[in-house]
């Protein structure tokens, strides 16, 4: 008696979302996934979205500068604090519309 071991394969998903569902297994299951070169998808421009105006009156400031020298390290927080009304909001602003100007690789949002 020859024992025949079946073989199925079950593929859901268009592109690079496709994978591989079982339901109930009591045994191994070997699945070997491999993505053509050609349907690969192109990695997306970088895209930058600030949801407010710059202000053309922005008053620059040191800090500003600040911000930038901390914000060159890898992987780089930085949180700005402080009272109400002195600026917190507009330093970010400007921040961000000086790094999309000078890094157009950058995403901005």
């Amino acid at each position: 008696m020859k024992l025949i071991q079946p073989q199925w394969q079950l593929v859901y998903g268009v592109g690079k979302y496709q994978g591989f569902q079982l339901g109930n297994n009591s045994g191994r299951v070997h699945v070997n996934y491999h993505i053509a070169q050609s349907a690969q998808e192109p990695k997306p421009r970088p895209c930058s979205t600030v949801p407010f105006r710059r202000d053309n009156d922005f008053v620059y400031r040191d800090t500003l500068a600040e911000i930038h020298a901390r914000c060159a390290q890898p992987a780089a927080r930085v949180a700005l604090v402080g009272l109400g009304g002195v600026g917190k909001s507009q330093l970010a602003i400007e921040y961000s519309y000086q790094v999309r100007d000078s890094s157009p690789e950058t995403w901005v949002f």
